[in-house]
């Protein structure tokens, strides 16, 4: 089943494709927060030809099935996972899904990130949750990996969308929403 975009996040739909570029903090309540993973990213793939999706909680295998199971076009979106503690080879690893060493590994990942958006097809950058980046890199490095990426993704004229649980993570919604161009709750 499709899921259903919320009347209260219709606005949210229109400021997230407004304009070529952008850098967004979502925030959901937790009991929320995958139907609007998913309602985002229908968004996003429908309205744009292709994008990186990067997760610290999911694997490429997990991530590939769960786009194809929502008729999500998995082709459409380079898969970035960081759930691995060693470095190891997914089997569905090759050009579109790579795998860090580990949650720490944000060198790598920004790496990852900025070499790929040398493809010019590459329209917006999705984070899938950023708290998890809090959890394992504490809030300063991941303020300034936050900040880092952000002015990089700026000076490319990329979109880019952090999403965040509402609740717990507000004290962090307000640390990094100052890099954001917009605070969506939803």
């Amino acid at each position: 089943m499709t899921p259903k975009i919320p009347k209260r996040r219709q606005n949210s739909d229109s400021t997230l494709l407004k304009g070529k570029s952008g850098i967004f903090l979502v925030s959901s309540q937790p009991q929320d927060y995958a139907h609007h993973k998913i309602a985002l990213l229908k968004l996003l793939t429908s309205h744009y030809s292709k994008g990186i999706f990067i997760s610290f909680n999911l694997s490429c295998q997990r991530m590939t099935s769960e786009f194809v199971e929502q008729k999500i076009n998995p082709s459409r979106v380079l898969f970035i996972e960081g759930i691995g503690s060693e470095r190891r080879v997914s089997q569905f690893s090759n050009e579109n899904c790579y795998t860090l060493r580990g949650p720490r590994s944000l060198t790598e990942l920004s790496i990852i990130i900025l070499k790929k958006l040398e493809d010019k097809n590459i329209q917006y950058v999705f984070f899938d949750s950023v708290l998890t980046l809090l959890t394992y890199n504490g809030p300063e490095t991941t303020e300034r990996f936050i900040h880092y990426l952000t002015r990089r993704l700026r000076d490319r004229d990329i979109k880019c969308v952090f999403l965040s649980i509402e609740g717990d993570a507000s004290q962090f919604n307000t640390l990094i929403s100052q890099f954001c161009d917009r605070f969506i709750l939803l």
